[in-house]
């Protein structure tokens, strides 16, 4: 899938004349959000909630490197709600990039998790209201 790659060591992954995003492992949401906004210097109006995320991860204007590589070390101790949420929100900000969002974005996970996160995408591909219902939970 364009824009996802899944790797055997995600803390090794580099990719030249990057900003590199690395996320540890998370446990929970809010572990997840706090990671996101260090490592990606999200701006403070951040509302730490999907809602929110989703319109950062739709226009990256303060990174001013053209490649940007989000690193996911470990998501599987998110609730199944929660990663499920996180990875429609990745799969609805790839479907919603134009060609003028000015950055080249790559999520790299963990292999280890390739399984559970094609789950999910293949769940969320196969819902005829998928971004309706997207927009209305994540919005």
């Amino acid at each position: 899938m364009k824009n996802m790659l899944f790797v055997q060591n995600p803390s090794e992954y580099r990719l030249l004349d990057s900003y590199i995003g690395y996320i540890p492992e998370v446990s929970n949401r809010e572990d997840l959000y706090a990671n996101l906004s260090a490592s990606l210097c999200f701006p403070d109006y951040f509302g730490k909630n999907w809602d929110a995320l989703c319109e950062l991860y739709l226009d990256f204007y303060w990174i001013d490197t053209l490649n940007i590589v989000i690193i996911h070390e470990n998501l599987s101790k998110l609730s199944f709600d929660d990663f499920r949420m996180y990875m429609s929100i990745v799969l609805y900000c790839i479907d919603s990039w134009k060609k003028d969002i000015g950055h080249n974005i790559l999520f790299v996970f963990n292999q280890k998790e390739r399984k559970q996160i094609m789950d999910i995408i293949h769940d969320c591909l196969q819902a005829d209201d998928f971004k309706y219902n997207l927009k209305e939970t994540a919005l």
